[in-house]
Formats: C-alpha cells, structure tokens, sequence
C-alpha cells in the first residue's frame, strides 16, 4: 500500500461515492445488477448546441417518390458531432481500499488508475480550452474480464466514439471484440501485447511492440555506419526471442555471426565470462558497441559493471531495452560512462517548455509531482481527443495513416499490423520512438 495525500484520498472517496450512487442513474439492464460507473454527463459540452426541432405531424401525408440519382448511392461521409462520448475504463479497484482519513493509503494498482484518470482530467481540460467538447464516462473494471463484460451492456458505451482502457490484457480482449463488432475505437493505453486482437481495425495500442524498438535500433545502427556490435544476453527465452529477432531478420545467415548492411554482429551468451573476456571483443582505436538483450535489473547491472570497468581503455557505447530508465539500483557513473542508450515512446523532458506547465498545472491541483502514469494519461486524452475530432466514422480507419502527433511526453505514428493468415488488418500500432541517452547525468534526447 502506497501513503497518499489527503487531497489524494478525497479524490478516490469522491469516486467511490459515484460509483455508489451510479446505480440509480444508469438505465436498468434485464437481469444484470448495473455495473460500478462515474457518469459525468456533458462534463465539457458546448453550450452552442441546440434541440433537435420538433418533427411536424405528417401522419396523414403520403410521402413523395424518392428519385435516387447514381451519385446518391456513393457512401457519404459521417459528419462528426458536436460532442464525443468518451469512456474510461480503469482498475480503479475501490473496493479494495480503506476509504478513510484513519488509514490514508491506496493500494498501487488503485493509484495507478487514479494517476493516468487524474491527467486525462487536465488533458480534457486542455481540449476544452481549444474548442472541443466531450461526455465523459469513467468505469471501474475492478481489474476484471466479468466486470467489464456486465459493463459493456450499458448505453453509454454503446454510444461510445471512444474508449480508453482497459490496462490488463484479459479485459482488454473482451473490449477488443466487443469494439471489432460495434466498430468502435478502443485504446490499449499501456499494455504492448496484442497477441489476443484479431483482424480489428479498431484496436490502437499505444506502446510500441518490441519487434519495432528492434526495427528502429537496427534502423539507427545503419544511419551511424557500425561496423561491429556485440550483442550480449542471458540463456534465458525472453532475452533468445529479442536476440533471435536480430537474427532473423537476415535468414541466410545461420551461424553466431549475422552480417548485414556492412555490419556485424557478434552474439554472445553471457555464462559468468570474465570482463576480459568481453575485452577479447573490443578494438582500441575505433569506438565500440555493445547491444545488451535484458530486462533483468541485476544482469545489466552485472554487465555495465563489467563493461564500466574496461572504460579506462575502451571507447564503449552500450544500446539497452526499453524498460531500463525504471531502474532504480544502477550507478549514475555506468549509466554516464557507458554513453547509454536506449528507445523509448515515453520522454519526460524536464527542461522542456510543455513539461514544465503540465507540472505546474498538476502541482497546482494536486500538490504532487506528475507520476509518468499521469503524463501517459494527459498525453494519451489530448492525441486521441484530436485523432478521433478529425477523422470521425468511416473517415477513422484513412485517417489513422495519416494521423501523426507530438505531445509532451510521447508521440503518435500509428501503422496498421496485418493479420498473418489474411490480408486483413489486425490492429494498429503506434511506431512513434525516441532514441534518448545518458548525458551529463540525466536521460536526454538523441533524436
């Protein structure tokens, strides 16, 4: 359990209360007790919009004969309304916690859920203030598949231009199918796995998958000219998958050495070698690499430690995985010593402009610095709000290839990921990378 603010708290028994009195404001589904719902109905609407008018009483009239001319039959394009229905599906987990100012405590997943909805809020804020208008509702899946198949029979989803969420990968596949049927847009906001979509051109992940953190190293080996880079990994599935995906990617090369593009790649299987070992690899008078294949917090520190120490000799630059910015136990000194880089989709800059006036506004709501849950919250309601505002209905699916976005944190790039045994559309992907390295002892950068 993680202590909070007493602003914190306030905010998590606020939704509890919601979610409590939901009951009696969503309509009644046959046989199913309503599901756990914040309804905050024209949260940001826009006060422009009028009635329909009164339909006049034709009952008696006979309708004229219709002449439908060639170019009726085109499919036309779907106006966009002038307010979207977006819904929030979070594992908010209230039930879990102790809702009271004796024990101000929330339990890290709950947090986490209270975290990304807390920047979406000042995300729909920021839309608000650039003229776009919304309906809001925001459900807690309770981090289950059984929860959130009696939610989807509710209206508001029905009615959904949008959903975000869920977080988990089991109810993520029972929205993915349900939207793939309703042809809505649903959004994987930080899961990278898809291995449960199938052919729903709905279906938006936001983290890039780890074939295309591979594709887009590879990419920058070739832009930078390496002639040699050592790969190093455990025997261990996980890191043989990444490695062997290098690997394959050039198929006729079967042995421990890959060539391609004029560079080679040395694979090594790291089993307790000495770091003299490691040395055997390296050159004196040229700059040298090293792609190390891990997200073992232990094992890289393991080997930047090797490697670190055989920097009074050696040019070394070090390319690690996506996740390594979250260790919490690895020298700054490797870290800086090693030129360490790595790709990532998510960049908290903190001398940036736009950083620091999201920091701002959330120090000011919330008496806290942003978690990168919060930014990843903000970020992902402000690049959705827009995509789905410019390319509504049967314009979303074109649109999405065109569709590119830097925000403050990430950035979007979506591509479609075609189905293995069709030429259907599986799902798309958001591509959009960032190659940051450790410079001057913060993460900053490269391109």
């Amino acid at each position: 359990m993680k202590q909070v603010s007493n602003y914190n708290l306030r905010v998590l028994v606020l939704i509890f209360t919601l979610l409590s009195m939901s009951c009696f404001t969503q309509k009644k589904v046959t046989n199913t007790p309503p599901p756990d719902v914040v309804r905050e109905v024209d949260v940001i609407k826009d006060p422009t919009i009028q009635n329909p008018a009164e339909e006049s009483d034709t009952s008696n009239s006979v309708p004229p004969i219709e002449v439908v001319e060639k170019e009726d039959l085109i499919e036309k394009e779907e106006p966009a309304p002038s307010v979207f229905d977006i819904v929030f599906l979070l594992p908010f987990n209230v039930e879990k916690n102790n809702l009271n100012y004796d024990n101000d405590s929330i339990a890290s997943k709950s947090q986490m859920a209270l975290d990304f909805y807390e920047g979406s809020l000042i995300g729909l804020e920021k839309l608000k203030n650039e003229g776009f208008s919304f309906n809001v509702s925001v459900y807690d899946t309770k981090s289950s598949d059984a929860t959130v198949k009696q939610i989807l029979k509710t209206t508001s989803i029905m009615d959904a231009d949008l959903i975000i969420g869920p977080v988990y990968n089991k109810p993520l596949k029972v929205v993915s199918e349900f939207c793939k049927k309703h042809k809505i847009p649903v959004v994987s906001p930080l899961s990278p796995k898809t291995s449960f979509v199938s052919e729903n051109p709905y279906y938006l992940n936001i983290s890039p998958s780890i074939d295309t953190h591979c594709d887009y190293l590879m990419d920058y080996f070739d832009e930078i000219n390496i002639d040699q880079l050592n790969m190093l990994h455990q025997n261990r599935p996980q890191d043989f998958k990444v490695a062997d995906y290098f690997a394959n990617k050039y198929p006729s090369q079967m042995d421990s050495t890959i060539e391609f593009t004029g560079m080679r790649i040395n694979r090594l299987i790291y089993t307790d070698q000495s770091s003299e070992y490691l040395a055997s690899y390296l050159s004196l008078d040229q700059p040298n690499y090293f792609l190390v294949v891990s997200y073992k917090e232990r094992f890289v520190h393991d080997m930047l430690s090797r490697l670190y120490s055989l920097t009074d000799r050696y040019d070394i630059t070090v390319f690690g995985m996506p996740n390594w910015y979250k260790f919490d136990n690895i020298e700054p000194e490797y870290y800086e010593g090693l030129n360490m880089h790595f790709p990532n989709n998510y960049f908290y800059n903190e001398d940036g402009f736009k950083v620091k006036d999201f920091e701002r506004n959330y120090y000011l709501r919330l008496n806290k610095k942003p978690t990168e849950y919060a930014c990843k919250g903000y970020d992902i309601t402000i690049g959705l709000g827009h995509l789905i505002s410019q390319h509504y209905g049967n314009k979303f699916s074109s649109g999405l290839n065109s569709f590119e976005e830097l925000g403050t944190f990430t950035g979007y790039k979506f591509e479609p990921i075609y189905s293995d045994t069709s030429d259907k559309i599986s799902f798309y992907e958001n591509q959009f990378l960032q190659l940051l390295h450790y410079k001057d002892y913060k993460i900053q950068k490269v391109k």
